[in-house]
């Protein structure tokens, strides 16, 4: 379930999601929303551009971050990301946002909406592109702002990492053995169904913000070329990561879940085990090779 690394430096922590999520007692343990989970983060991330006007001077802008999912999104298919209370997360709540007929309006919307705090379009809608790309102004001499990119880049980075904690708390949980009172059996199904719950509704978004930004980089192709390489590269990367997520997406949602997942933690145990019984034989036929060199030099 691991997917490629497209997340920037600064992007290391989801600071509203705590490493544990049996909060309460264990007969009744407390859930944090995913719903408006995310705080774009305050260190906006800065880019360069050309100064235009046939100058090679380049001057560093300010992408002002804000949050794509819960801003257009949750306002576009209401409920989207909400888990069920009880029961497991239906395949249904995984629909595809062009399956729902949403994803143009969503891009619609990014056309016709300024920037958080800001005077210009997220996306300028003018066909007369230039090959400058600067999210400056909301003129024909851009398209796509660096707005939308790396708040989508960023937010993506946030799911990835309470993805994470989510599987490590499953492990957890998993590994916890059960008893009579308190932490029943009954208490870690509930627990586990939960947290499967919740790994299905962050897959839900990271598939959402792949898909918005497949449908961004489609929508303006032509402009897309001219930008530069980091951003290119993140488009690419997290591109990558559709199939992935429609797989995982698939095992989360099937009735087998807690199965599928303990399958999956097994077969890790046993690629880690079989990788620390290669460096075992490496390291023997190493130190038989250096144990006939000092014979040989001990001979000699």
């Amino acid at each position: 379930m691991s997917m490629t690394n497209v997340c920037p430096s600064s992007v290391t922590s989801a600071a509203s999601v705590p490493t544990t999520y049996i909060g309460g007692s264990d007969a009744d343990p407390t859930f944090p929303s995913t719903v408006g989970a995310y705080t774009p983060p305050t260190n906006n991330p800065t880019f360069t551009v050309s100064a235009g006007n046939g100058s090679d001077t380049q001057v560093t802008k300010t992408a002002h971050l804000f949050n794509v999912l819960d801003t257009f999104v949750v306002t576009a298919v209401s409920g989207r990301y909400t888990p069920p209370t009880s029961g497991y997360w239906a395949s249904t709540q995984s629909q595809s946002l062009a399956t729902l007929n949403q994803i143009q309006p969503i891009y619609t919307s990014f056309t016709t909406t300024n920037v958080p705090g800001q005077t210009y379009l997220i996306i300028n809608p003018s066909a007369a592109l230039k090959n400058t790309i600067t999210g400056n102004t909301a003129d024909a001499t851009n398209s796509v702002s660096y707005d939308l990119l790396y708040s989508l880049q960023y937010e993506f980075c946030f799911w990835v990492k309470v993805y994470s904690v989510l599987l490590g708390d499953y492990v957890t949980v998993n590994n916890r053995p059960t008893t009579q009172t308190g932490f029943t059996p009954t208490n870690k199904t509930e627990i586990q169904r939960n947290i499967v719950n919740l790994l299905n509704a962050v897959n839900l978004r990271l598939s959402d913000l792949t898909e918005i930004s497949n449908y961004v980089a489609q929508q303006q192709s032509a402009s897309l070329a001219t930008m530069n390489t980091n951003v290119n590269k993140f488009l690419s990367d997290i591109q990558a990561n559709t199939a992935r997520l429609d797989a995982n997406s698939q095992e989360l949602s099937d009735s087998d879940a807690n199965s599928n997942l303990r399958k999956r933690m097994l077969e890790f145990s046993e690629e880690k085990n079989g990788y620390a019984n290669q460096l075992l034989t490496l390291y023997g036929a190493a130190n038989f090779i250096a144990l006939g060199l000092l014979f040989y030099i001990y001979r000699s």
